[in-house]
């Protein structure tokens, strides 16, 4: 089959997707991907062989349109692969994967039972309130996505399928250019960990907090030598600087690569060429993870636990809270799920990773104490009744709000309906008019109408009274000829008439002089 599939999203979500791509180009399918930009260096790693369509906008942004020149661009690519089977890859899907999957139809269309986005709203609905997929696969919303991969994939394929791990390497030109990268800083491959722990000026709720971060780090830096190099986006740069000066004398073999060109492909060899992963819950901790580096992430309950990276070896920590997972819509004052992870369990994790003890990935649930329970609860429900009275001044700005509109309203149906009056009145002195000039035209069309019979009439009698004319001077000219004729006839008779006499006169006397002598 030929198989188009959307990939919106972002880099991790991309790894994680690597087996059900791997199982797909396996079994003989040939795939068309869009993908994000920031996501097109990993495209030859996670689908080799794939076509790759880049999609250059952000469908999570407020301002996408899902009607402009881009999607149709997208349209017209995907339209042009001529495909079989269309397939929705995320759980959470948006407009863009909608608006696809009907331009394709009648192409059949395959999905996850999941959820839409809306980027207008910056909200979630029911997925199929807007369209029915052909095949919709039902998975839980809370199950790890390498789960919901492999369901799709299963659908896919027509059988059951276990799906391996996801595994990549990167590139020998991204290689190289780590390599050149770690000879300008006199860093050996090896010989230091990755690290993103930063965040933008939006993802505070997500991250461990500055301070916690300097400290994990110094730990490793002084107890075994660890040198890290700080990667991650422009708008994380900040908040990854003040870590590193929070770690003082420990900051000398910590490196800020935030924001570094050529970004993903950098980061995709720095990440090949280093001893492990420590950071939060990132697109680089699953590079790290499927290129079998040691992880070590801490976890809010945004979305736990969908997003828990394959990791060969490593420490995964979080505290459950009875309010995961929220989507990272967090009520509360801070995001204690991730916050109040306990410094010495990531020192301790640290220290286990080190020393070699830890096999597989361990998943640690930190159980929250009482007394962080206790101040969840109230402070939920501090947040809960400040909802309800946010609500309750909010209902009381509708119902005046809905007051004011139900008297705008009435105003306007008696203006609307004097209108109408005017309007009808108006409508029934012109129908007036119309049917007066009506029966003006129709008496005009009468008196045209008689008028073209006189002129037919008319027109008649002229061609008679032409031909009659042209009659009466064929007679006159026979008449004239006539004339003419009987007029010559005459003349000649008349001169025999006389000249006849004259010759017997003349030859009378002729004769007489003849006889009398004379001669001429």
């Amino acid at each position: 089959m030929r198989i188009v599939v959307t990939n919106p999203d972002s880099i991790g979500d991309f790894v994680l997707r690597q087996p059900l791509y791997q199982a797909l180009a396996s079994a003989g399918h040939d795939l068309f991907l869009i993908v994000r930009s920031a996501v097109i260096p990993l495209a030859a790693q996670v689908a080799p062989g794939a076509i790759v369509a880049e999609l250059t906008l952000n469908p999570y942004d407020a301002a996408f349109d899902v009607s402009g020149a881009e999607v149709q661009r997208l349209v017209d690519e995907a339209r042009s692969f001529r495909p079989d089977v269309v397939c929705i890859a995320p759980y959470q899907r948006t407009t863009l994967d909608e608006r696809l999957a009907e331009a394709l139809r009648p192409c059949y269309t395959v999905g996850m039972q999941g959820v839409l986005y809306d980027p207008r709203s910056q909200s979630v609905t029911a997925s199929g309130a807007t369209l029915q997929l052909d095949r919709s696969v039902a998975v839980s919303e809370d199950a790890r996505e390498l789960e919901k991969n492999q369901r799709l994939c299963g659908v896919l394929l027509g059988r059951a399928v276990e799906l391996p791990k996801p595994r990549i390497t990167a590139t020998s030109e991204q290689d190289d250019l780590a390599r050149t990268a770690l000879q300008r800083l006199g860093v050996r491959p090896g010989d230091y960990w990755v690290g993103c722990v930063g965040h933008s000026p939006y993802g505070a709720v997500r991250n461990w907090g500055a301070a916690n971060w300097a400290g994990a780090l110094s730990h490793a830096a002084s107890r075994y030598g660890r040198r890290f190099l700080l990667i991650g986006s422009a708008d994380e740069q900040v908040v990854t600087e003040e870590i590193r000066q929070r770690m003082a004398d420990a900051a000398t073999g910590c490196v800020n690569l935030c924001g570094t060109t050529p970004g993903l492909d950098l980061a995709l060899g720095l990440i090949q060429n280093s001893a492990g992963y420590i950071g939060r819950d990132t697109g680089p901790m699953h590079i790290a993870a499927a290129m079998d580096k040691p992880v070590i992430a801490v976890f809010g309950g945004g979305n736990w636990p969908r997003f828990i990276p394959a990791a060969k070896t490593g420490v995964v920590l979080t505290v459950p809270l009875p309010c995961s997972p929220c989507g990272w819509m967090c009520h509360l004052p801070d995001s204690y799920c991730v916050k109040q992870i306990p410094a010495g369990a990531v020192l301790n994790a640290i220290d286990e990773v080190e020393a070699g003890s830890v096999q597989g990935l361990v998943v640690r649930q930190i159980a929250p104490d009482d007394a962080l329970i206790a101040r969840v609860v109230r402070e939920g429900a501090a947040a809960a009744r400040a909802l309800r009275k946010s609500a309750e001044v909010d209902r009381s700005a509708f119902v005046r709000k809905l007051s004011e509109t139900e008297g705008e309203l009435r105003e306007n149906r008696q203006k609307f309906s004097e209108a109408e009056r005017e309007f009808r009145q108006k409508l029934s002195e012109t129908e007036g008019e119309l049917r007066s000039r009506v029966e003006h035209y129709e008496a005009l069309r009468e008196v045209m109408r008689g008028m073209a019979h006189e002129t037919e009439m008319l027109s008649a009698q002229l061609g008679s009274a032409r031909r009659a004319q042209e009659q009466v001077d064929r007679e006159c000219t026979a008449l004239r000829h006539s004339i003419e004729t009987s007029l010559a006839l005459r003349l000649v008779r008349s001169v025999r008439w006389v000249a006849d006499p004259l010759r017997r006169a003349v030859l009378r006397l002729g004769a007489r002089a003849n006889r009398s002598g004379i001669v001429s």
